[in-house]
């Protein structure tokens, strides 16, 4: 019993930090296609508001094929990562620190609010978000732990300055120019 406990937080722990890759694995780990209904009822329980997973649901969805494949998988999560944190990435990477603080309370009743700069680390980095740790660890922390509504300021004031550079010219391409390319060239 105590390692079904352990694997379930590990997993769920993984599904959090490290959400595309770690739904490649679940779903590929023995097997080389799936149909869409599968994947489809899998995410489905997964679900639990947050932002990419119901994204990427959206997605699967939207893939014209019975039949899914590692590799059209990889590039439906790669795209799905692209739209939630290519652009304003504010709301789904909130979403995902909420997810994990309240992860955090479920597995110690006596968690705090609060996310270690390790993990965050970790989290930006599979979101392809690395370069925000900077900007987004450079105040003051304690114990290296960082609460809910600081993360929530700092990354406003962060989303902000990118609304300031697109409207000086520089902006970023949006992932949902890739979405035609990815849903029928398979």
């Amino acid at each position: 019993m105590k390692d079904i406990i352990c694997r379930t937080i590990n997993l769920q722990f993984d599904l959090l930090t490290s959400p595309a890759e770690t739904l490649q694995k679940i779903f590929f780990h023995n097997k080389t296609e799936l149909t869409q209904t599968e994947v489809l009822r899998i995410l489905e329980a997964l679900e639990d508001n947050r932002i990419f997973i119901k994204k990427l649901i959206d997605n699967i969805r939207l893939y014209d094929q019975y039949h899914i494949i590692s590799d059209d998988f990889s590039q439906i999560t790669q795209l799905t990562l692209a739209e939630c944190y290519g652009g304003n990435f504010h709301g789904p990477l909130i979403s995902d620190f909420e997810s994990f603080i309240d992860f955090l309370n479920h597995i110690d009743v006596g968690s705090t609010n609060a996310i270690h700069k390790t993990i965050i680390k970790l989290m930006l980095e599979k979101r392809n978000l690395e370069h925000l740790y900077d900007l987004l660890i450079k105040i003051d922390d304690t114990q290296g732990k960082y609460e809910l509504s600081m993360l929530t300021s700092r990354l406003s004031e962060i989303l902000n300055d990118d609304i300031r550079n697109v409207h000086s010219g520089r902006s970023r391409r949006s992932a949902s120019e890739k979405k035609s390319e990815v849903f029928h060239s398979s």
